[in-house]
């Protein structure tokens, strides 16, 4: 495809205190081999302390202020401001790789596309939470996508049509997590549009180092199950099957400890991965259920 004939991308990134890793997405993203000319790059500081803001001006780039606190309201300020046919997204934790505009944008070559997810990887896991957002591939777009119910695309790597958000509007503010989710449901659901995986389009992303932090990400994705379940009750039942199942979850993560131990001597990292998937699904559990306390949902 010449240059000239390239869709108009508009890459939006939210950011909050980005620190180091912030600046070092602003280098790759510089280095894109997407033509510089068919491009804008649109930074949407969420009320950074730090010198964030002032480091991305110092780019050129598009700085758009959005004191609200939320990543759904932040890439809704970015979408609002946008230029693009494409509006991509990726996020200040994450590194992106010289093609990976090239490669998530190909797939719009079909006109029956109206998303696509890229393949996300862990960014050089050291500590055992890490190591376990790359075990899990909490981030993987591949299985996402495939999901009976919610499939979706995460904003760490994905990208959009416009015509997109024209159709159902942004990204949901109520969803303080998983907002990925319920947008992408919607996209589904309410356009003749379809979510596209291309593998090509790689991003990696620094996971939470501290296990402190990988837990309450998790139980950030609990809290949005919930609401995703109340939202969507008439298509997802939450009875007392799925309650004992999610029950069931954390009891056998609990379970495979034991196991696990008597394991140690053949494979070096079995208790660590034991260990933080009953704490991952610990969180979970708790999240969701501090999400039906605090909202009073009524789940079905």
């Amino acid at each position: 495809m010449s240059a000239d004939a390239r869709p108009f991308v508009s890459i939006i990134v939210p950011v909050l205190n980005g620190g180091p890793p912030f600046r070092e997405l602003l280098n790759a993203l510089a280095a894109l081999t997407w033509p510089a000319e068919r491009r804008e790059i649109l930074i949407v500081d969420n009320g950074s302390t730090d010198d964030t803001a002032a480091v991305a001006a110092r780019t050129g780039h598009t700085v758009i202020t959005e004191p609200e606190p939320g990543a759904a309201r932040a890439r809704n300020a970015g979408v609002a401001r946008a230029r693009g046919r494409i509006l991509a997204f990726t996020d200040a934790d994450c590194l992106v790789t010289r093609r990976w505009l090239d490669e998530l944008v190909a797939p719009f070559a079909d006109p029956a596309v109206g998303g696509v997810g890229g393949r996300t990887e862990t960014y050089r896991p050291v500590t055992p939470a890490e190591r376990h957002a790359a075990r899990i591939q909490h981030l993987d777009a591949e299985r996402h996508l495939a999901h009976p119910t919610f499939p979706f695309a995460p904003t760490a790597n994905a990208a959009f049509r416009r015509e997109v958000f024209d159709a159902i509007g942004g990204f949901d503010p109520a969803f303080p997590w998983g907002e990925p989710i319920d947008f992408c449901k919607r996209l589904v659901r309410d356009t003749g549009f379809r979510l596209a995986y291309a593998p090509r389009a790689v991003v990696f992303h620094r996971a939470r180092a501290s296990t402190a932090d990988f837990c309450r990400q998790q139980w950030g994705y609990g809290y949005s199950q919930a609401l995703l379940c109340a939202k969507y009750g008439d298509e997802v039942r939450w009875g007392p099957r799925q309650e004992w199942g999610a029950r069931w979850g954390v009891w056998r993560a609990g379970l495979d400890l034991p196991l696990a131990l008597l394991r140690r001597a053949r494979r070096a990292d079995a208790l660590e991965a034991s260990w933080l998937e009953f704490k991952r699904q610990m969180a979970r559990r708790r999240g969701f259920t501090a999400a039906v306390r605090e909202r009073g949902l009524k789940l079905s």
